[in-house]
């Protein structure tokens, strides 16, 4: 599941007037602003939905990593010339074309927006705005190395300031193939970091599930040769 950004479409004129070597010039420039055939899908990098708030803005959680992708709804076209408006307190983890994989850090509520031609070369301006998400986990997974090639660090980190982890608190941890096959189980864990052994493993994307406490954790995982 994706949430799609609001699609508000409508065309404006930009006017520029302008003064060279005193004779008075003036341009415009009309432009497609909003969603119309093409829009903005937003994800969790882990897969989970991102919720919608009370006012239709997404909510958006702190130290959390959310893809982006431009979709066009029309056949045969396409959008090229992606020139993304990140905030500066966000991180961006990766960046192609119409996609982009960012961070929210410690500032989530905050917006995003990019410009882009379709393939007539017509301007075009999709934007989202983000709330504070009241739900979000105090937790997170890192992996590291990722991707791996024959071993993987599992760590949970608290993700507010006002949790710790709690060492002598037992945890789960499942791992599943693209075919949601279980490829390993580990109940009954102590301590923030757990190894996972990936020689021997086909290369692809994994899912790491953990469940401490009362929370799901979930990550990607990559394994590669």
């Amino acid at each position: 599941m994706r949430a799609e950004s609001q699609s508000i479409s409508a065309s404006g004129t930009i006017t520029a007037s302008f003064t060279v070597d005193g004779v008075a010039r003036t341009v415009s420039k009309t432009i497609w602003a909003g969603g119309g055939d093409f829009l903005l899908h937003v994800s969790r990098s882990d897969g989970v939905p991102v919720s919608t708030g009370q006012f239709g803005d997404l909510e958006a959680c702190p130290y959390t990593d959310y893809e982006f992708y431009v979709e066009n709804q029309v056949s045969g076209c396409y959008t090229i010339d992606h020139f993304w408006n990140v905030p500066s307190t966000w991180t961006i983890n990766a960046q192609q074309g119409g996609f982009i994989s960012i961070n929210t850090n410690d500032d989530p509520a905050n917006f995003i927006s990019v410009d882009a031609n379709d393939c007539c070369m017509n301007p075009l301006y999709i934007s989202q705005y983000f709330d504070y998400e009241n739900y979000c986990s105090q937790y997170s997974l890192l992996i590291t190395p990722n991707p791996a090639v024959s071993e993987a660090t599992v760590s949970i980190i608290a993700v507010s300031e006002n949790e710790y982890f709690d060492e002598n608190a037992e945890w789960k941890m499942e791992v599943f193939d693209n075919m949601q096959n279980q490829k390993l189980k580990n109940e009954k864990l102590k301590g923030k970091n757990a190894k996972i052994q990936t020689a021997g493993w086909k290369e692809g994307v994994y899912i790491v599930r953990v469940k401490y406490k009362n929370e799901i954790l979930q990550e990607k995982l990559v394994v590669t040769k």
